[in-house]
């Protein structure tokens, strides 16, 4: 069965897996509209006793290269805290993939970036296509701040590798990821989605309320600082985001990727 939406795809397969894809093209960069369907599909799949686990992936070329930047700029402008509400609803989706209390998997055809680097790494299991896409994170190179959730999301799945996959900002590729940590496995790309629907199908056949609540125990730590982020710690982060000197790098970066693409 498939139901389409606007910008996620979601479809039923064999097993009681459901698999979401993210349908924004060409990038499955994330605004609002693709964030909250995000979140809704995941609790929904949570309250439906006919799914045992979820496949996200995304659909086309890449996984997702992160935000919408004209999404986040015109959040900025809009002014009235609408750029808090877009970082809010952004959190709470990575929130929303990394806690699921059934099992996950992330099938990662191509560039995971930024923000779709860290929905990447909210899936217990990752598989990626070996020998394509660029991954990690490179908020750095334009000032982006980090919110808490995403730091300690990324910690839990990179242990000691995160401050040189957050500090140096380096796009790295699958065997890289694979040696950091980042992804379980990298698989060729033609059969990619089948084998994270496999690897969900077996992982849903265990019982969930034990899964559920090893997984909790796991994360517990990393969960509890992230939704314990001190006010003053999110006021630093804004700070950060708005000073002169990001928005001089955003403008530089922005300009970089437009004269990227005007080139092709």
């Amino acid at each position: 069965m498939i139901r389409g939406m606007a910008v996620l795809e979601q479809r039923d397969v064999a097993g009681g897996v459901r698999v979401l894809t993210l349908q924004r093209p060409p990038a499955n960069a994330f605004d609002l509209e693709l964030m909250t369907a995000l979140s809704t599909s995941i609790h929904a799949a949570n309250d439906d006793s006919g799914v045992r686990a979820l496949v996200v992936t995304g659909g086309g070329a890449m996984f997702s290269a992160g935000l919408d930047f004209r999404a986040l700029m015109a959040a900025l402008a809009a002014g009235d805290d609408a750029d808090e509400r877009f970082a809010a609803t952004m959190e709470q989706t990575f929130i929303d993939l990394w806690t699921s209390a059934k099992p996950t998997v992330a099938a990662i055809g191509g560039h995971a970036i930024a923000a779709g680097y860290v929905l990447a790494l909210a899936a217990d299991v990752r598989l990626v296509a070996a020998g394509t896409g660029r991954f990690g994170l490179n908020e750095l190179v334009w000032g982006a701040g980090f919110p808490t959730v995403a730091i300690e999301l990324v910690r839990s799945v990179l242990g000691h590798h995160l401050q040189e996959v957050l500090l140096g900002g380096e796009l790295f590729g699958a065997d890289a990821g694979v040696a950091n940590g980042s992804f379980t496995a990298a698989l060729p790309g033609e059969g990619l989605l089948a084998a994270a629907c496999e690897r969900a199908r077996i992982l849903g056949e265990r019982p969930l309320a034990s899964y559920a609540h090893a997984k909790a125990l796991v994360l517990a730590p990393y969960v509890e600082r992230a939704r314990a982020e001190a006010p003053a710690v999110r006021e630093r982060m804004r700070a950060a985001s708005r000073s002169p000197e990001t928005g001089r790098a955003l403008a530089r970066y922005l300009a970089a990727l437009a004269g990227t693409k005007g080139a092709r």
